[in-house]
């Protein structure tokens, strides 16, 4: 009787450890069902169902307990099954359980970005060693330079004091031979835009005394010395036929203003009041007196005007003649 007691003792002890089992694996289920929902409802369902065996099988041991001693001489308690439950039962893996991942494990972005600082870190290393490496070859090629300077400063001053002082011999014997060079191209070059100045004004001033001979005494070929004629002629009279007089005129006027700087300044002076004249006689004694019915008085006063033009024109002649032949033969011996 007391062997069967303890018997009975012993199997309640079992159940309740099968059932602590049991619990413990439905809770670790319950872990590896969050990382993995559909496996870990299985596992759920078939730890609850285990764990629901269990459960009656303990219940049915501690009545039989309770019951007396025919419960404990029944097979369905003392079969030796009922002790291998747990390991047996359906859900429970036939190898050992999964271990369920740990809460503080890094998730794979964690993975990720400890990953990049890794490759951060190992790239800042790679440059501070490269910009340790540059700047030891930098202070190395100062120092060779500072080197070369104190070893050649002497050699290098010498060498720019003699280039200095050959610079200085060179420069004092090319200024006079320079100076004496331009002086003698500048003067003939001076004489030969005076010459074509003085003949480019004396054409001028032959095509006007050759415009105001056809108009006012066609009878005189170019060349001659112009007069005034001692009877005017209509066409001389007419306003148009005086247009070619006029243009000649204002084309004289205009080259000596932009040629005067060549010319001497006798010559200059000379021909600047032969213009003067010319504008003078043909706006206050030409001009005016222009009409077909011209009086006597519009006559002589035409006339007159004439004259002074026939005296001035040869004068101005001579000037740049003699202006242009002292430029083309150049100083005369002394």
């Amino acid at each position: 009787m007391d062997t069967t007691l303890l018997v009975m003792v012993g199997i309640t002890i079992a159940s309740v450890l099968v059932l602590a089992i049991a619990a413990a694996f439905a809770s670790k289920s319950g872990k590896f069902a969050v990382a993995g929902a559909g496996r870990g409802r299985r596992g759920d369902s078939r730890i609850g169902s285990s764990a629901g065996a269990a459960t009656s099988s303990a219940s049915a041991t501690a009545a039989s307990a309770v019951g007396g001693r025919s419960a404990l001489a029944s097979p369905a308690v003392l079969d030796l099954p009922v002790m291998t439950a747990p390991q047996t039962a359906p859900g429970f893996p036939s190898g050992p359980a999964p271990s369920a991942p740990s809460p503080f494990a890094p998730s794979p972005a964690q993975h990720a970005e400890l990953a990049v600082e890794r490759l951060q870190a190992r790239m800042d290393a790679r440059f501070d060693a490269l910009e340790r490496d540059l700047r030891t070859r930098l202070e190395a090629v100062a120092r060779d330079l500072a080197a070369v300077k104190e070893t050649d400063g002497a050699a290098l001053a010498a060498f720019e004091s003699r280039q200095t002082a050959a610079l200085r011999d060179v420069r004092a014997d090319l200024v006079p031979l320079l100076a004496r060079g331009a002086q003698s191209e500048t003067l003939p070059i001076a004489r030969e835009r005076r010459a074509d100045a003085s003949a480019e004004m004396y054409a001028m001033v032959a095509r006007l005394e050759s415009a105001i001979s056809q108009v006012t005494n066609p009878v005189l070929l170019p060349g001659e010395a112009y007069a005034p004629p001692v009877y005017f002629f209509a066409e001389a009279l007419a306003w148009e036929n005086w247009k070619d007089v006029g243009e000649r005129a204002f084309a004289l006027a205009d080259a000596f203003s932009a040629r005067r700087l060549y010319l001497s300044e006798q010559t200059a002076v000379a021909l600047a009041g032969f213009v003067t004249t010319l504008r003078g006689v043909l706006t206050r004694s030409v001009y005016p007196n222009l009409v077909p019915d011209a009086t006597t008085d519009q006559l002589d006063t035409l006339r007159s005007a004439m004259g002074s033009l026939a005296a001035e024109l040869p004068k101005i002649r001579r000037v740049l003649e003699s202006e242009y032949r002292s430029a083309s033969e150049g100083p005369s011996p002394s």
